[in-house]
């Protein structure tokens, strides 16, 4: 026992000593790690370790105001001749310099892309309106990732950013509330946007978007859609400044004025009531002798001769005069007004002391006037696109709806070629300066030599993107969000400010847009011959691009493209043609290829899907992502709840105003309307009132055959039946339907129908159905 005891004590004396020195290790380990710690801290302290902060522009970077309005030619505003007075232009043209050589894409999307971009539109995806989408990587219309825009550089430098209006940049099958939202407006680069991510929005009843968010406004009498853009612009400057008035804002501000629907409020129309009786004959010649006589344009320029594919002024009969002029009043009073709101935020930056600082860059239009209205102008935009050909004697008897809700208008394509003056064409037109040639005015106090005068110096909109990082202080990234970027195309005007006549940065340009080629090299320009008119936009080309038919122009000695000298140099013609060939295959112009080839596979929400299930009320569920009723037989299967007698309100409605279809109870009886444009509606009603409870209602349509775009008919009717819990309640024809879609921005609810309604049987805006929706199934076949 004592030698076990013995035994016990002498091992409690080891662990003793073992914890001894493990304690003194650890003591000794403990302070090493706690001295090893104090050296990081004073090491990371003298690293200046401290708050994350926003990056900071230089101390003279000025505010940046980009405006750019739409569908508006070379000589339609009174700064550069034309009959449409814009006072608040002309204004910050007196103030500031214009340009007469500037030139745009001669279409909406190629334009924004190559504006906000800096490079050609061709290398950011955008040969093309998003609408025309195809496969090849000039034309798939989505903008990558390494051609950041001016927005997202200059937020990265500092600026707060916002854009206010017209979109055009997303590709169609990326524009539904899933997104993705990396090439909506907020992707590319604003912090904030409110407008609409087409190709145009109505005046009165716009379909909105703020952010990412589509909108549903109930809008009041006397609304419109420019005069809301200005109010939030303002505020917008006002929030800004108010929180950080040392930081510097980026706006881009694109009203959709002037392009379709040429709508404006009445007491604007009536100023310009009268004022195109004379005819676009006149008023093309008058606007040339204006431009001569303030210098817009050399003395020695030519008018160039009406194309022979448009008629006289004094060829029309008196009906068709009255008719073509109400057209020109609404064009006119449209951009008028819009010039108007576009002067209350100037005013704005004036009154508030922030026009001192501020560089303005206003765009007169993305491309020239469009001639897309046809020899006759259109009371619907939408006519054109859906196939049909309008009835004139229709139009005629509802003049008075032109500049109103009531209609979607677009010119006549003799008035476009006269808002392009002294040019040959129009809009669409990328070969000739009527498509492409546009008024600029740049703004800054202080910075610029010479106000009031013109530059004669040729550029092109991929130039604004450089010009405004130049003025601003800001390299152009070679890292963007940690993707490299590709080299801008565009070359700074900034050298302009100063030296009125000093020669052009700008080398050469290609165009390249619907076939219609053209390329610029120092002074001379090389165009291939229109074979497809603007309004005959869906006619295929059947010439190969390589054997069209080019013509030749100095542009240094003959300003308006009016004497071809193909035949008198064939050698620098072929010169040209070689330059253009190159520069097509060094910047993704190529294949050249109409707009129907190589849509196949293209992206589509819907693809493979023949069946749609909506669970209770639904809205804004866009066209792109909506069932396909288009050209099909299709069965809708509702199960729903009708709260009372009498009910009434929108079960579900697809489209709106300017075309769509509509199922909604009136006064307890099931109506079905298809809108298919202008005088073309059809109305199914139930004679029957549905009682409250719950119900299944079925509709049916069974369309008659295939759609036959060459007779400009529209699509095929059909037979609209209704039942209501397996009971025929009403059956009857839809006399023909649309083709293409139904609307560019107004997709489909469940429930009420946003925006602009289907049919006036019911109101706008508060057409909410009172019962519970619990599914709705549309059945393609």
């Amino acid at each position: 026992m004592k030698a076990m005891a013995s035994r016990m004590k002498h091992t409690q004396r080891r662990r003793l000593r073992m914890t001894h020195v493990l304690l003194s290790a650890g003591v000794a380990m403990t302070l090493l790690s706690s001295a090893s710690i104090a050296r990081e801290r004073e090491a990371s302290d003298n690293e200046s370790v401290g708050w994350p902060h926003n990056p900071a522009p230089g101390k003279n970077a000025p505010n940046i105001l980009l405006i750019m309005t739409d569908d508006v030619g070379f000589s339609a505003s009174s700064a550069y001749g034309g009959p449409i007075a814009t006072p608040a232009f002309d204004r910050l043209a007196q103030k500031g310099i214009k340009y007469n050589q500037f030139n745009t894409t001669a279409m909406c999307s190629p334009t924004r892309a190559s504006l906000l971009t800096g490079r050609n539109p061709h290398n950011v995806g955008m040969g093309g309106i998003t609408n025309l989408a195809s496969s090849y990587a000039g034309y798939n219309t989505s903008i990558p990732k390494s051609t950041g825009t001016v927005a997202q550089v200059l937020k990265e430098a500092g600026y707060n950013t916002a854009m206010f209006g017209k979109s055009h940049l997303t590709p169609v099958w990326e524009m539904t509330s899933n997104g993705p939202f990396d090439r909506w407006p907020t992707g590319l680069g604003f912090q904030y946007f409110y407008g609409f991510l087409g190709a145009d929005a109505s005046q009165f009843e716009p379909a909105l978007t703020e952010n990412t968010v589509q909108l549903n406004q109930k809008y009041p009498e006397g609304y419109t859609l420019d005069a809301d853009l200005a109010n939030r612009a303002i505020t917008w400057i006002d929030r800004q400044h108010a929180i950080e008035p040392d930081r510097p804002f980026f706006m881009y501000y694109a009203t959709g004025s002037a392009h379709s629907p040429n709508h404006a409020p009445d007491d604007w129309l009536q100023k310009f009531k009268g004022k195109f009786d004379a005819g676009w004959d006149k008023v093309r010649e008058e606007t040339f002798a204006r431009q001569k006589a303030a210098g817009i344009i050399p003395h020695d320029t030519r008018l160039t001769p009406r194309p022979k594919e448009l008629p006289a002024w004094n060829s029309l009969d008196d009906n068709q005069k009255k008719l073509a002029a109400r057209y020109m009043e609404a064009y006119a009073a449209s951009l008028a007004y819009a010039d108007a709101q576009i002067g209350r935020v100037i005013q704005h930056l004036e009154d508030t002391g922030q026009a001192d600082n501020t560089l303005i860059v206003f765009i007169q239009g993305d491309n020239g006037s469009s001639g897309e209205g046809g020899l006759t102008g259109a009371m619907f935009e939408q006519s054109a696109i859906t196939f049909q050909r309008e009835d004139q004697a229709w139009n005629e008897k509802n003049i008075d709806n032109i500049g109103k809700k009531e209609s979607y208008s677009v010119i006549p394509a003799p008035w476009a070629w006269a808002l392009d003056t002294p040019f040959q064409w129009t809009k669409q037109i990328a070969s000739h300066l009527g498509g492409v040639r546009n008024g600029l005015v740049i703004s800054w106090p202080g910075h610029i030599s010479n106000p009031g005068t013109v530059r004669p110096q040729y550029h092109f909109v991929s130039d604004i993107m450089p010009t405004l990082l130049d003025v601003a202080g800001v390299s152009a990234p070679a890292l963007l969000d940690g993707v490299k970027q590709k080299p801008l195309d565009g070359v700074s005007m900034a050298y302009t400010f100063r030296n009125p006549a000093v020669p052009t940065a700008r080398k050469d340009q290609v165009f390249e847009l619907l076939q219609n080629m053209a390329i610029y090299s120092d002074g001379w320009i090389a165009s291939t011959t229109p074979i497809r008119m603007p309004w005959n936009w869906a006619k295929p080309i059947e010439v190969d691009a390589k054997n069209r038919v080019w013509e030749l122009y100095n542009l240094s000695q003959d300003f308006s493209q009016s004497r071809n000298l193909a035949e008198e140099n064939p050698k620098k013609l072929e010169e040209m043609k070689e330059l253009f060939w190159k520069r097509a295959e060094e910047n993704s112009i190529l294949p050249i290829h109409d707009y129907l080839d190589g849509v196949e596979g293209r992206p589509d929400p819907r693809a493979g899907r023949s069946q749609f299930l909506y669970l209770g009320k639904v809205e804004n569920i866009a066209e792109q992502a909506s069932p396909p009723t288009i050209g099909n037989s299709y069965t809708i299967s509702i199960d729903l709840t009708v709260p009372s007698e009498n009910a009434d309100g929108v079960i579900l409605a697809q489209g709106g105003r300017y075309g769509g279809y509509s199922l909604y109870l009136d006064k307890g009886r099931l109506a079905y309307h298809y809108n298919a444009i202008g005088k073309h509606q059809y109305t199914v009603t139930s004679d029957k009132v549905i009682p409250p409870g719950d119900h299944k209602i079925t509709v049916n349509f069974a369309i008659d055959g295939k759609i036959n775009r060459a007779a400009m008919e529209g699509g095929p009717g059909g037979v609209m039946t209704i039942s209501v819990d397996g009971s025929q309640v009403s059956s009857g024809r839809i006399g023909r339907t649309l083709v293409n879609w139904y609307s560019d921005v107004e997709g489909l609810d469940i429930g009420r129908d946003n925006n602009s309604p289907v049919t006036d049987a019911y109101p706008a805006a508060v057409n909410v159905f009172p019962g519970e929706i619990r599914s709705t199934l549309f059945s393609i076949r």
